[in-house]
């Protein structure tokens, strides 16, 4: 014979499952009045003097019943249909579309959202290639029935981009791994270099009978992670840095490939030594004699006119439009502070002399100058540049705090 307390405890697991089961499978109207009776029953059981300390234990049943039924999955009752059943419904459905409902109407009841979305053929290939197929010949807005490997759709085609030329690629991917003995026989070649090559005239000569990849010269600091994209080189870094006066060239193994590195020469903390920048003054230095000479053949041409100067040194004349204090790259041109300072006060159709700019030498002639009818504000435009530089000067400071600091960094010599 069972327990009084028992009774309801079954009842209500049953109730449970079965209003589980209503609630996700099969909503209908019966269902939903079940669902009311049993939440009645499950009340009256909690409250009721012979059951409430069981009320706890009551409450767990119930939701258990509801939650971890085996029957609780979403339209399960269409995965029950026939082939020929499924036809059926989906006629019936695309029925409802063709007399002028909304695919959001009709999805609605069935759990689904019925939006519209850009697909590809890559994103539709999961389905089949005669799905893909059939969704990008069908002609736009007409609904038609798709079957795809383990569904039947309701499909249209809202728009449509044009084709794209694709093709076909077979690809063989075959890794090629050195053998114990190459790697060793590659080993002992370089350590062979090592010892014969010394000097930064014989390690280069030496490098380009062997057909080896030479770095150009690399300045390091001695918190540098790696050599340029050289993988796993942060002991090159380190021992460079430490290493004695008698050790200028040693082979290391950077994950996949050996190097040989050659310290060339230090340079001492300070000022850059000007053989350092050399290249960089010459060409600096070639580009403002080359200015100065062109400004002297503008000048001498003596034109009065841009199209004169065109045909004379046979250039073109172009437009800038919006060009002012704060235009940035002027189109066409780039980055230009002169011709920025310079075309806001210059007075109209009077053509400038010639004007030595970053990327060449300009002549202009103002043709038209718009004034902002917004009147001036001086504390405006300081809130706003000091907003443009917050970032700037946020960025420098902790450099500027490491530049004053009395702080000798020696990390290199533990990593």
């Amino acid at each position: 014979m069972l327990n009084r307390p028992l009774i309801p405890i079954f009842i209500l697991e049953a109730l449970g499952i079965i209003t589980g089961r209503l609630i996700f499978c099969e909503p209908n109207k019966p269902g939903l009045i079940f669902v009311f009776l049993s939440a009645v029953f499950f009340f009256v059981c909690i409250h009721s003097e012979g059951y409430k300390k069981y009320a706890a234990v009551i409450c767990c049943i119930f939701l258990l019943g509801i939650f971890l039924n085996p029957g609780r999955q979403p339209n399960t009752y269409l995965k029950k249909l026939s082939d020929e059943q499924a036809t059926v419904f989906m006629d019936s459905i695309m029925n409802l579309l063709v007399s002028g409902k909304s695919f959001t109407e009709v999805a609605m009841p069935l759990r689904q959202t019925g939006d519209s979305i850009w697909a590809t053929e890559i994103m539709l290939l999961e389905l089949g290639q005669n799905f893909v197929d059939k969704c990008f010949s069908m002609p736009l807005h007409k609904i038609e029935k798709v079957k795809s490997d383990n569904y039947i759709h309701l499909l249209v085609v809202e728009a449509r981009t044009r084709p794209v030329a694709k093709v076909k690629i077979a690809e063989i991917d075959n890794q090629v791994i050195a053998s114990s003995r190459t790697r060793n026989d590659l080993f002992g070649e370089a350590n062979q270099f090592v010892t014969y090559h010394t000097t930064a005239k014989a390690f280069e000569k030496g490098a380009e009978e062997k057909g080896y990849t030479i770095y150009p010269t690399v300045y390091l600091h001695a918190n540098d992670l790696s050599i340029g994209n050289v993988k796993r080189s942060r002991s090159v870094v380190q021992w460079a840095f430490t290493s004695t006066g008698s050790e200028k060239v040693r082979l290391f193994e950077c994950e996949d490939q050996y190097v040989i590195a050659l310290i060339e020469s230090e340079i001492k903390a300070g000022f850059t030594p000007l053989a350092m920048i050399e290249d960089e003054l010459n060409a600096e230095i070639l580009n403002d004699k080359k200015a100065a000479k062109i400004m002297d053949e503008m000048k001498a041409a003596s034109a009065t006119s841009l199209e004169a100067y065109a045909q004379a040194l046979s250039l073109d004349v172009d437009t800038a439009r919006f060009v002012s204090f704060i235009t940035g790259p002027i189109r066409g041109i780039g980055m230009e502070p002169a011709l920025e300072a310079l075309a806001p006060v210059a007075e109209i159709n009077k053509m400038s002399a010639p004007i030595k700019g970053n990327n060449g030498i300009y002549v202009i002639n103002v043709l038209e100058k718009t004034t902002n009818p917004m009147p001036f504000d001086a504390n405006a435009q300081k809130d706003m540049m000091k907003r443009n530089n917050s970032y700037t000067m946020m960025r420098s400071l902790m450099k500027t705090l490491q530049d004053k600091a009395d702080i000798e960094d020696n990390r290199f010599l533990f990593y």
